[in-house]
């Protein structure tokens, strides 16, 4: 209280300087020490994300070196040579197995050619033989000769391989080459998949042999600028790359030292380095330790390589030291000149007020001639003019007072009729703001009434996204209330896929002023998704962005015809190459066929029915039937030749086409519920190809229902928009099954030619294909609906208009 007291009795210099001290220093030291920490850890964690990025980037190269690995030997692994080899192995065809041996070997070779990380690339039959392989060693590849070839049998790369499924790889452990494969004292990782004949059975292994140094090099790829160190450990610890290659793995044979990071780590740290989680570690150590895990089996997470960075903290912080040193030195220099300025701006401030005191004491003892001089051109300087001004008038009121009160009395008259005629002039303004204000009543009627009955949405938002107006069009298009919608956010209402898009549009118009047909999708209150196209423009006030305005057209119907435009110039680019490889197949196919048939023929009349190579040429024969009724298919839909319309009955047309289906759908059990209007209107096609539509329609629906089930056909007349947007009659026939149904992945591609969900040598993917082109050429639609575990039902219109 004492200390209070005080600075109230003192000086208004003092004052003014406590004042400044504690307006400008204490902020300036309180800012300066928050700035130092926050831009100090700022720094620290952008430094300890740095180090764990370095070390994330490399082991994604090293597990794209892994994958693209794996992908290699898969992709071996499909060779069709490979399979014609495994053919004629299987049918102990000599001819035919030194052709494709060495048919395989050149594309062995090739392969080789172009990834010489491959030291090894052979095929193993399934008794563990060699048939072909291709040796690199590092160098240019070549094809071992057939006594070079070895038994593979009791090794790992064919056991464990011949045993996994079909879509399994064999990865090996990262081991020191043999001194079968000139590697000796290099790391060598071994991958190997089985191999399928045509029947799906396994007829061998197909194996490879990669350098490791390929992947370690990605590890030393890069410098340490910073004096740390990269390297490479696997699940127990021991080095498998290291900056000194006395520590690497391979080295140690020559080198007595111990080669574990358990020995050149504390146990703590060694074990987070091993608990196959990524992570940093900042304690405990000089050095910022970042490291994560890398699966070089995919099926077998507990088996793992680690990926280690070591930065020194001295190194990595350097620049967190320098800048609080520097900041530092900035504060105090700034307080330093802080506290002159303030010495100095208080006696500035303080001296024209002590020369105010003075004059106003003076005129208190009746000196009204005296005035101050005072120049610092602020506010003081006006005080002290007015404090002149204030003296002349006190010195002119005792001289002629009299003469005063009659002036001031006529500048009242002369306020008092200036009052008066503003009066008037207020009134004659306030009728001229009553029209205006009438006319633009009505002008914003016109307009609200222009607004409310567009067809297109128009609203506005505020500079938040708030919607403040909404048109009728817009409320029935999204199915709310104008009390539910105004206020709500634009991005409730935008679809989720689409908000990053409209967000980057938004910011368009308040940087540049407007958008125009800018496209995207809104969902209405029931869960629907529409896309729209916009036109946008800013609202400005004083030149500031307070919002938007937009006109919203739906574009619904315009992409429906875009995607039926893109699946009609699908199947036809499709259509003229399903034609000409169905050439190409069948004329070789029909040689095929012909000699199987000569042989079959000489079989029966040697009375060799029974024989193994009488069923093998069975099987043959069966094989080539089928792929004839695969090139007939691909012919038929490549052709899709203009339909020969005449008038017909569609439920005749349904009933003959039921009729040929019958015995499968009694086999199946499959109950068949018909629901036809009758009379039902005739329509203008080719009755043929209505009922190959029907036909492969219904022949899905009892594939999708294997155990039994119900199919319902319905027939009715519907009243809806046709592909030029015109409302017409069509005739609507739906196809309602209680099958499987299929997913929603898979409901877009239904239409699309060779798209099947059966297995293989089960379908070609064209029935739906061809019959979508079909109703096409008949100017028809074909839809389809389906949820899981509850059916699919297909939907075909064809138009009453063209009868």
């Amino acid at each position: 209280m004492k200390i209070w007291r005080v600075l109230i009795s003192s000086k208004i210099r003092i004052k003014l300087l406590i004042a400044f001290i504690l307006v400008v220093i204490i902020p300036l030291i309180t800012v300066g020490f928050y700035s130092i920490h926050s831009t100090s850890n700022a720094l620290e964690k952008i430094a300890l994300s740095s180090a764990s990025e370095k070390i994330f980037l490399k082991a994604k190269k090293i597990e794209k070196f892994l994958n693209d690995a794996r992908f290699d030997i898969c992709f071996l692994s499909q060779s069709p040579t490979l399979l014609s080899l495994i053919d004629a192995l299987e049918s102990k065809d000599d001819s035919k197995i030194a052709f494709w041996r060495k048919r395989l070997a050149q594309e062995f070779l090739a392969f080789s050619q172009n990834k010489r990380i491959y030291y090894q690339i052979g095929l193993i039959d399934k008794k563990g033989q060699e048939i072909v392989r291709v040796d690199s060693y590092g160098t240019l590849p070549w094809i071992a000769s057939k006594d070079q070839l070895r038994n593979h049998k009791g090794e790992p790369n064919f056991v464990e391989a011949f045993g996994l499924s079909a879509d399994q790889v064999f990865v090996s452990d990262m081991s020191l080459g043999g001194e079968d494969m000139q590697t000796s004292g290099l790391l060598m990782i071994e991958y190997a998949v089985p191999v399928l004949d045509r029947q799906f059975n396994k007829r061998g292994v197909v194996f490879t042999s990669i350098s490791a140094e390929n992947l370690l090099d990605i590890v030393k790829e890069e410098k340490n600028v910073t004096g740390g160190e990269t390297f490479l450990i696997d699940k127990t610890g021991r080095y498998l790359s290291y900056p000194e290659r006395i520590k690497q793995w391979g080295e140690t044979a020559a080198h007595e030292t111990n080669s574990n990071i358990k020995a050149d780590y504390p146990t703590e740290i060694a074990s987070q380095l091993l608990s196959g989680s990524p992570g940093t570690i900042t304690e405990a150590s000089d050095a910022i330790i970042s490291y994560t895990p890398i699966f070089p089996k995919i099926s077998a997470k507990e088996d793992f390589w680690v990926l280690v960075n070591v930065e020194p903290k001295r190194a990595l912080f350097s620049s967190v030291v320098a800048y609080r040193k520097i900041f530092a030195v900035v504060v105090f220099v700034a307080l330093l000149a802080a506290f002159g300025l303030s010495i100095g701006l208080a006696r500035h401030l303080s001296a024209p007020l002590v020369k105010l005191r003075d004059g106003a004491n003076l005129i208190a003892q009746g000196n009204l001639k005296h005035r101050l001089d005072i120049r610092t051109g602020d506010e003081i300087q006006q005080l002290a003019d007015e404090f002149n001004k204030m003296a002349e008038a006190l010195n002119k009121s005792y001289s002629n007072l009299e003469a005063k009160v009659q002036e001031k009395t006529a500048q009242l008259q002369k306020a008092y009729d200036q009052l008066q005629s503003q009066q008037q002039e207020l009134k004659s303004a306030y009728e001229q703001l009553k029209t205006t204000h009438q006319q633009l009543q009505e002008s914003e009627e016109k307009y609200s009434d222009i607004v409310e009955n567009a067809y297109d949405m128009i609203n506005t938002l505020d500079a938040e996204g708030n919607i403040t107006s909404a048109n009728k069009r817009q409320l029935e298009t999204l199915g709310y209330r104008e009390d539910e919608i105004i206020g709500l956010n634009i991005e409730n209402i935008i679809a989720p896929n689409y908000l990053q898009v409209t967000r980057e549009a938004i910011r368009k118009v308040m940087t540049e002023g407007s958008i125009s047909d800018f496209e995207t999708a809104l969902i209405t209150k029931t869960g629907k998704v529409i896309p729209v196209e916009v036109n946008a423009s800013a609202i400005l006030k004083d030149g500031k962005y307070v919002g938007l305005r937009s006109i919203t057209r739906d574009i619904t119907r315009r992409k429906e015809l875009e995607a039926q435009l893109l699946q009609s110039e699908k199947l036809s680019s499709i259509g003229r190459l399903a034609a000409g490889v169905a050439h190409e197949i069948n004329n070789p196919i029909g040689v095929i066929s012909m000699f199987i048939q000569m042989l079959l023929e000489e079989k029966r009349k040697r009375g060799e029915l029974e024989d193994s190579e009488f069923n093998k040429l069975k099987v043959i024969e069966s094989q080539a039937e089928q792929i004839s009724e695969i090139t007939k298919n691909l012919l038929e839909f490549s052709r899709q030749s203009e339909p020969h319309l005449r008038p017909v009955n569609i439920n005749d047309a349904i009933e003959e086409t039921l009729a040929v289906v019958e015995p499968q759908v009694s086999r199946q059990k499959i109950k068949v519920s018909r629901s036809f209007q009758s009379p039902l209107p005739q329509v203008m096609a080719d009755n043929g190809q209505l009922k190959q539509v029907f036909m492969n329609v219904i022949l899905n629906a009892c594939d999708a229902m294997p155990e039994g089930g119900e199919l319902t056909v319905t027939t009715a007349t519907r009243r809806k928009k046709a592909s030029n947007g015109e409302l017409r009659d069509f005739v609507e026939i739906r196809f309602a099954d209680t099958g499987c149904g299929i997913s929603q992945e898979h409901l877009s591609k239904v239409f699309e030619p060779f798209f099947s969900t059966k297995g293989p040598g089960e379908g070609t993917g064209l029935g739906l294909a061809v019959s979508y082109g079909i109703v096409k050429n008949h100017k028809g639609s074909f839809e389809v609906e389906s949820k899981e575990g509850v059916g699919t039902t297909f939907i075909i219109s064809f138009p009453i208009s063209i009868c």
